[in-house]
């Protein structure tokens, strides 16, 4: 098999596996379900062929997890600009962060699958990014905080509290819609109004929080 007909097989059984999990999730999806899905497509995959690209389904759920992370994680790196300032910068990543998040049901659902799992597979995807003990620290977002802090736009704080702020304040909505729709049941988390007041409110609350200022005291 050459390398093309290697990387569409790959694809397909992505395709079925992705639609395996989504539908019955980590512990009801079955490889043979999988190998019979992407065997629909006319694609002679089996079982036994399913197993030579992959060692089992935690290998296969990995390796798709690892996807749709990277996926997420680079439209976030790519489509928020480094030249802006920080402050330009801050608004366009909590923007990103946010708009591709409401967009990506899948993702959300991996999440809460990572979550049972002590997200393993999240740790072994930002571990192969950085070889760094704290691999965080390469970031572009961990960067623009710490030259903002070095030109003192912005006060003396702790890096790692305010990047778990932000990416919490931009998640935590979407991971828990459905305890929030049970609570506010007028709120849709999807509506373009929902998103741009979301995006605002999260920045206000972090800008207000980090600039210098006579409001805090600097």
């Amino acid at each position: 098999m050459n390398n093309d007909d290697k990387v569409k097989t790959e694809s397909i059984i992505f395709a079925a596996a992705m639609g395996e999990f989504l539908e019955k999730g980590y512990n009801g999806a079955r490889m043979q379900a999988i190998a019979d899905k992407a065997g629909i497509n006319k694609a002679g995959i089996n079982k036994a062929l399913l197993h030579y690209y992959f060692k089992g389904k935690d290998d296969l759920y990995k390796s798709i997890f690892k996807k749709v992370f990277a996926d997420f994680f680079n439209l976030i790196i790519i489509n928020t600009d480094q030249n802006l300032s920080f402050k330009e910068y801050l608004k366009a990543f909590i923007a990103n962060y946010i708009d591709n998040l409401s967009q990506r049901q899948d993702l959300l659902k991996f999440l809460i699958w990572e979550l049972e799992n002590e997200a393993k597979s999240i740790g072994e995807y930002i571990r192969s990014l950085h070889n760094e003990s704290s691999p965080a620290v390469g970031f572009p977002i961990f960067k623009k905080i710490n030259e903002a802090k070095e030109r003192g736009e912005i006060r003396e704080l702790n890096t790692f509290h305010l990047i778990i702020s932000i990416i919490g304040m931009c998640l935590y909505p979407f991971m828990a819609q459905s305890i929030i729709k049970n609570i506010w049941v007028e709120v849709d988390l999807n509506s373009e109004s929902f998103r741009q007041q979301r995006k605002e409110e999260v920045f206000q609350l972090i800008w207000n929080g980090i600039q210098k200022g006579e409001a805090n005291g600097d």
